[in-house]
């Protein structure tokens, strides 16, 4: 039910998907991870765009982070298959996006983690005799700490769900810019709330827009925020982005993104990942 999107973009009215990723300065591995699908629903050719992207933490306290940012999507695209497919996903109550979906969400990610732990022991330990493994510590789950943004896009209903660090940027059908769910409280350097927190499913930010067509949603991942100098400079990179589309720039967007994220992702030392889905046909709708 959830199947993979194509990434190159297209010219015209037809929506453009761009994603990329760019490993830090100096790193050895890059902790992003990213995927744009679609999930089919209710009515007859119509589908919802799912986009995520996830930010394992990388330092050796969270040595298979890699692994938790790739199970962080994963997870979301289970759980919003789980609640969406076959659906029309404005129907549901936003109590569910809110309480629920979190829930199911973070349950998932522990279950993934507790399968890969239990197949590759991070203490080296084996099940014993009768092919039993000790219960899951929650210290197992701090190696494998990541943040999340995902996003649906339906075509009733925009919803999001983030849990730590990380940019969700909005332009809806009047060119209104805006930077959706931030991080509230003072600025706590590279601390974050996370997946593998206990209490992970209280942590997300959620936003729920029943009928709401976005012309562009871009996810980043901190590496690129942090490359700018300040808040204002990172909006303005977005902003351009979307002129540059609105403009019919696709092919030279897509040409100019891997330069842009390697320039970003060297600046700020830190992975560097953006998934983006640019429609066209959403501007000027009320």
């Amino acid at each position: 039910m959830v199947n993979e999107v194509g990434t190159k973009p297209t010219a015209g009215t037809r929506p453009v998907v761009l994603n990329r990723s760019c490993m830090g300065a100096n790193k050895q591995q890059n902790q992003d991870w990213f995927a744009i699908t679609r999930l089919s629903l209710a009515q007859p050719g119509d589908q919802a765009t799912l986009l995520a992207v996830a930010d394992g933490h990388g330092s050796k306290e969270y040595r298979r982070s890699d692994l938790g940012a790739r199970y962080a999507v994963r997870a979301f695209q289970d759980t919003a298959a789980h609640f969406f497919a076959g659906t029309d996903p404005a129907s549901l109550p936003e109590s569910v996006a809110k309480n629920e979906f979190p829930r199911e969400l973070a349950l998932r990610w522990r279950r993934f983690v507790v399968l890969q732990a239990a197949n590759n022991p991070p203490d080296g330990a084996l099940p014993d005799a009768a092919g039993e493994q000790k219960a899951t510590s929650e210290s197992t789950f701090l190696l494998y700490g990541s943040t999340l943004i995902a996003v649906l896009v339906a075509p009733n209903l925009f919803a999001a769900w983030q849990i730590g660090d990380g940019d969700l940027f909005f332009v809806g059908a009047k060119r209104e810019p805006r930077l959706l769910l931030p991080q509230k409280g003072p600025d706590l350097g590279d601390e974050t709330d996370s997946l593998c927190h206990k209490d992970a499913a209280s942590r997300f930010r959620v936003h729920w827009q029943p009928n709401v067509r976005p012309a562009l949603v871009s996810l980043s991942t901190d590496g690129l925020s942090k490359s700018f100098a300040d808040h204002d400079g990172f909006r303005g990179f977005c902003v351009g982005l979307f002129e540059r589309l609105e403009r019919g720039d696709h092919e030279a967007v897509e040409n100019s993104l891997p330069t842009w994220l390697a320039r970003a992702a060297n600046h700020s030392g830190d992975d560097t990942t953006l998934c983006a889905l640019y429609d066209p046909m959403a501007l000027g709708r009320a």
